[in-house]
């Protein structure tokens, strides 16, 4: 019962996966050709909506907390000062503000030269 049951969630998710695949065309275009505009379309969007990492936000407590000034996990948050044990930084991804708008314009300037985005050919 549990290889049917695995069988099915394959073959779900191959169908989901391969009708979901799309791609830029244009007629006439080759891959050279389009990755050159592709290119020119991240250049211009990079300049318009340059890369922007916004503060990490991070829980400090007030000086006169009783909180080990070492970096110290206490309900599910993080005293650490910065500077951490052995002069160690807060880890973690930053996320880019821009990345959002950046793509929208690169979308944009493709779709302005003539490229389509269609469901990929098999």
């Amino acid at each position: 019962m549990l290889g049917i049951a695995r069988a099915v969630a394959l073959l779900m998710m191959l169908v989901c996966i391969g009708g979901c695949a799309r791609e830029w065309t244009k007629p006439g275009v080759s891959e050279q050709e389009f990755n050159a505009d592709r290119l020119g379309c991240e250049q211009d969007a990079l300049k318009a909506y340059p890369v922007v990492h916004e503060p990490k936000a991070s829980y400090r407590p007030p000086a006169s907390s009783k909180l080990d000034p070492n970096c110290v996990a206490q309900s599910g948050m993080n005293n650490c000062d910065g500077a951490g044990p052995s002069g160690t930084t807060p880890s973690g991804a930053q996320s880019d503000a821009n990345a959002y708008d950046r793509d929208a314009a690169v979308r944009a300037c493709l779709t302005s030269l003539g490229y389509k985005y269609t469901r990929a050919q098999r």
